[in-house]
């Protein structure tokens, strides 16, 4: 008794949610979100406080302004997305993925040939592993 109740309701959990079509919450990535535009911020009034100061390599300023300012845009988007820009998104990061895993084969088929060295591989699979990470693959399910 107590097996087939557990089997029963275990399987048609998931149809059940599909059929009440229950969103994804989302609170947590909103709050990871908002966390990084306000940080993003912080780093663009210091590098502006920076700036005004005598500093030697002021195109390393420059190019820290522009990386934060992509970030900060990045964080800000996300509070904007409706369903079909979430959608888009979930392509974008498929399409990404698919890119991604087409390099790692190709380096990989390079080593196997003796063109590229392991250590050359593992460096290159790491720069790989970063992009990765940076547009959040592996953190979250890939989904049509």
């Amino acid at each position: 008794m107590i097996l087939s109740t557990l089997v029963l309701q275990g399987l048609s959990l998931t149809p059940l949610i599909r059929a009440l079509r229950l969103g994804r919450d989302q609170t947590l990535e909103l709050e990871e979100a908002r966390a990084r535009e306000e940080a993003a911020r912080a780093a663009l009034t210091r590098l502006d406080q920076l700036a005004g100061a005598p500093w030697p390599h002021r195109e390393q300023i420059d190019r820290l302004r522009a990386v934060y300012t992509q970030r900060l845009r990045r964080a800000s988007s996300i509070d904007a997305e409706d369903a079909g820009s979430a959608r888009a998104r979930a392509a974008h990061r498929r399409l990404r993925h698919e890119t991604l895993s087409a390099e790692r084969r190709a380096l990989i088929a390079l080593r196997d040939r003796g063109v590229i060295s392991d250590e050359v591989l593992q460096h290159l699979e790491q720069e790989l592993d970063v992009e990765a990470i940076r547009i959040g693959l592996g953190e979250a399910p890939l989904t049509d």
